[in-house]
């Protein structure tokens, strides 16, 4: 691929880099910045003139042409940051008291909840109206709440918590790039509604519309993971969705199948081009299918929720449309990069959501390794052509997808290439069939005898998921690349694609050197890993969660509501072990195990030259003289004894609260420490902590 024979890209690496440059800069000027965005664009239009004249000047020209645009991708995200900017870094930063808010899209039915998204009107901040998620108690008043409606709040808002635990998921800034800057849990008598005159929108039209599809396929006896199956391949619903289900898809490489995607939008554009053949043969009509085709895709996108991958699909079929329209070759490098930045102008900030990057990723993987792929075979029949056709595909799109994929999930699945050829084709059949269900839905006879047609259809490829990850080593798991060695892979790969297309030989040394400077950097994390001793507490609430790494090897300790429930471990513990490389034994606090320099006994732990105590309710203790010396006194729980009474039998360094411990408790032992001049730590209030052993 010649970048050269595409000029767009002129405005769109500039433009992407000043994103990137106005995210980590979080510099929100804005009237210096229009000023200085006018400025280069004057400039800019008297270097073309002067170049006219003097083409020793071109150069200027196009250093101005990349600053312009550098400005505006800068400008456009600190404009669509500038609703959050204020509330970025700073912890304390709330709104409380009586505020109205404005209910902007439809509400989502939680199982304990009513999710909100609302536009705040704070009495004491007229000119700001921020964004809030909103999480109502789940009753018959909240979930009557429809798009439009007025509320009266009486809460406490504030932006959300940063992560509290080592590489955890950044929630707090999914939010914030999401436009939300502020959150609460609203109860039953924090709110009342002023007004209920729900906006008729093509929002909530599409949401309506989408929620009548949902029910035509629970009427025609699709129930359970089959339905939640259904509304999220065809519809981009997956709340219904069991976890266990997702994970499922995900750890056999198809988890793409059940996120509405381009390969879906495709799907629909074919079926509704195959319908609309006919029309091709009269020139007058032509027009008109363009219409029709783009108008159904974007319904569709609409319908399914407008996921960055979907945008890119749709974006990209409507380039090819229009092109088509036009008699214009239709280039599919051309296509991607005016999709790209035409989406980008209106939301810089999809540059971060892993669908769009994975999207792209994808896509250009295809575009430019499968060819190649192809070329290696040439089956003589319709079905192996097809059948290789296939595997080109999947392994154009892991090669140029897995690096990413492993960054941001930590695994890789060894079966994908088993995985698509099995289930991408019956996802297909699924879609088909799942549309021809909502198209005779009036005809209940028929619609009945589809209905368990595509029932037994998912039932099967569900049943395809499972086998597949009952297989030995069917995911390599507790992979972690950096941001770096990201990036240095994907350099690899295409060095060594170039080089196997071009044969130029500087090429060889250029990808062995970035091998050899990857090797050493993981072998640099292995060694780092390997002398790693430490104790980290958890701050997860209601749990005490503890983990211990020596030197690789790995115990998390648990009290007894960590034990029973594992829901807080995808979220809090699951990408530090990772970055870790640690594989963590699970260990009751209250259990009594030795191993190496792990020593836990009486709720004593012994690790790495510290000692650690658990306190708890149950605990009994009597005076010691001396006093026994520990390291840490863990709190877990609202232990009544006061601390008088433990300095009777501890000699106590520091003090460490569980975020366990109610607010009125954690208060009384903060206040009793700092009378004593014993240090203390609140993993409720400052997040983990990580403490450095001897060993």
């Amino acid at each position: 691929m010649n970048f050269s024979k595409y000029p767009i890209l002129r405005g769109l690496v500039p433009y992407i880099a000043g994103v990137f440059l106005a995210c980590y800069l979080q510099t929100f000027v804005f009237n210096y910045l229009i000023i200085i965005v006018l400025a280069l664009f004057f400039l800019f239009l008297s270097y073309l003139l002067l170049c006219k004249f003097f083409p020793s000047l071109r150069f200027v020209s196009s250093a101005v042409f990349f600053l312009l645009f550098l400005s505006v991708g800068f400008v456009f995200t600190c404009k669509k940051n500038c609703s959050v900017s204020i509330f970025q870094k700073q912890k304390n930063v709330f709104f409380s008291g009586k505020m109205a808010a404005r209910i902007l899209t439809t509400p989502s039915k939680k199982e304990k909840t009513v999710r909100v998204f609302a536009k705040v009107y704070p009495p004491d901040h007229p000119n700001i109206q921020p964004h809030a998620l909103l999480y109502m108690e789940n009753d018959s008043a909240a979930r009557a709440l429809a798009r439009g409606d007025l509320l009266l709040l009486d809460v406490r808002l504030r932006p959300p918590d940063a992560p509290k635990n080592p590489d955890a998921f950044d929630y707090r800034q999914y939010l914030l790039r999401k436009g939300v800057s502020l959150t609460a849990y609203v109860d039953a008598r924090s709110w009342l509604r002023l007004e209920h005159h729900p906006r008729p929108s093509p929002v909530a039209a599409v949401a309506a519309l989408q929620s009548r599809f949902s029910e035509l396929f629970a009427a025609n006896g699709l129930s359970g993971p089959e339905y939640s199956v259904i509304t999220a391949v065809l519809l981009g619903n997956d709340d219904t969705m069991e976890a266990d289900l997702k994970a499922g898809y995900a750890a056999a490489g198809v988890s793409h199948i059940l996120c509405v995607s381009g390969m879906h939008v495709g799907i629909i554009f074919m079926i509704l081009n195959f319908l609309l053949k006919p029309m091709d043969y009269y020139r007058r009509l032509r027009f008109l299918k363009s219409l029709l085709l783009i108008g159904a895709v974007w319904f569709y996108a609409a319908l399914t929720g407008l996921a960055p991958s979907v945008q890119r699909s749709a974006t990209m079929f409507t380039f090819m449309t229009v092109g088509g329209l036009l008699r214009r070759n239709a280039n599919i490098f051309h296509s991607l990069f005016a999709s790209m930045f035409f989406l980008l102008l209106f939301n810089p900030l999809l540059i971060f959501e892993i669908g769009f990057e994975m999207s792209y990723l994808a896509v250009f993987g295809i575009v430019i390794f499968q060819p190649c792929f192809a070329a290696l075979l040439s089956p003589k029949t319709r079905v192996g052509r097809y059948v290789w056709e296939l595997v080109c595909v999947s392994v154009a799109a892991q090669l140029a997808t897995f690096p990413l994929s492993v960054f941001y999930f930590g695994q890789f699945p060894n079966y994908f290439l088993l995985s698509n050829l099995s289930v991408m084709s019956l996802s297909f059949v699924v879609i088909v069939t799942g549309v021809v269900l909502l198209a005779v839905s009036w005809w209940p006879a028929v619609a009945n005898g589809v209905g368990w047609l595509l029932t037994h259809e998912i039932r099967l490829m569900n049943g395809i998921i499972s086998f597949i990850n009952t297989l030995p080593y069917s995911v390599t798991d507790h992979l972690s690349f950096t941001l770096v060695q990201t990036l240095l892979i994907y350099g690899i790969i295409i060095l060594v694609f170039l080089f196997l297309v071009k044969k130029i030989k500087i090429l060889k040394y250029c990808f062995l050197s970035l091998i050899i400077v990857l090797l050493s950097i993981f072998s640099f994390t292995k060694i780092q890993r390997l002398s790693k001793n430490e104790i980290t507490f958890y701050s997860i609430e209601k749990r005490t969660v503890v983990g211990l790494n020596q030197q690789g090897r790995g115990w998390l300790l648990l009290d007894s509501a960590a034990w029973v429930s594992s829901d807080w471990y995808d979220f809090n513990v699951k990408n530090h072990e990772y970055h870790q490389g640690v594989y963590n034994q699970l260990v009751s606090i209250d259990s009594a195990v030795c191993e190496g320099s792990m020593c836990l006994q009486n709720h004593f732990l012994r690790f790495g030259g510290k000692t650690l105590y658990f306190l708890s309710q149950k605990n009994w203790l009597y005076p010691e003289n001396p006093p026994l010396s520990v390291d840490f006194l863990f709190v877990q729980d609202n232990a009544k004894i006061s601390l008088n009474k433990l300095l009777q039998t501890f000699e106590i360094k520091q003090v460490i609260i569980g975020s366990a411990v109610s607010s009125f408790r954690e208060k009384r032992w903060m206040d009793s420490c700092h009378h004593r001049n014993i240090p203390v730590y609140s993993l409720r209030e400052n997040g983990y902590l990580t403490l450095k052993s001897d060993i």
